[in-house]
């Protein structure tokens, strides 16, 4: 386990140090009965390197092959290294790339590279996820808090991110993230999830954290894609 668990093998169980899907009905059982409302941790936007998916989508497995955003080395440097595609950062810092040798491919990271980026620009992998909160609203969850929500999307053409402040003290601060961090397509995604919690509940509700345009995203009359927001610059 990565990243305090953040790096999730399987979005339909429990890892095994928190517990078991027994302990979470029995948890759900218990907190419903004193009238407590139940939000679970989903992390939309990357999996572990470990979950079955990415094992797949490595050997380039259908429909896996395109779950996670892959893309050819730039070119070779000495000793035939692989230079990656741009000049993305990741936010734990080095590059948002890392080569596998097996695919003969680099695949995007914005946090650990134990923690590979999905493609929201495959249908797919949305249908796939809108199952997963179906999944944990049956078995008893009331709402989400979504997290890393604003960096669900990348720029299709893989452009370098330009140089904001030379100063910063870290790499990943020194770019404009204009290419990799709320990207206008995120709002799409986040009312695919909301009507997934409108067919289940008019109570169930929708957190997201770390959202610049927050206005934007909370959306407005019968758009509303979110109900209540978690600002970390605060």
């Amino acid at each position: 386990m990565k990243d305090s668990g953040y790096d999730i093998q399987d979005f339909r169980d429990i890892a095994p140090v928190f517990g078991t899907m027994d302990d979470f009905h029995s948890l759900s059982k218990a907190v419903h009965k004193r009238g407590i409302k139940l939000v679970l941790d989903f992390v939309p936007n990357h999996s572990s390197n470990l979950h079955e998916w990415f094992q797949k989508s490595v050997k380039r497995e259908v429909p896996y092959a395109d779950y996670y955003i892959w893309a050819d080395a730039k070119g070779f440097g000495t000793e035939a290294t692989p230079i990656p595609p741009n000049n993305w950062r990741s936010v734990f810092g080095g590059s948002a790339w890392e080569w596998n040798q097996e695919r003969r491919q680099f695949y995007l990271h914005q946090f650990l590279k134990e923690q590979p980026d999905l493609n929201y620009r495959n249908p797919l992998v949305l249908e796939e996820m809108k199952n997963v909160m179906q999944f944990w609203l049956d078995q008893g969850v009331d709402g989400f808090r979504l997290d890393a929500v604003a960096h669900l999307f990348e720029d299709e053409d893989l452009r370098d991110e330009m140089v904001k402040d030379e100063d910063a003290t870290d790499e990943y601060s020194q770019l404009d993230h204009k290419y990799t961090f709320n990207l206008p397509e995120v709002l799409d995604v986040l009312r695919e999830f909301r009507i997934v919690l409108d067919k289940n509940s008019e109570n169930a509700t929708k957190y997201a954290d770390s959202l610049n345009n927050y206005f934007i995203l909370w959306g407005s009359g019968e758009s509303i894609c979110m109900q209540l927001l978690i600002l970390f610059m605060l």
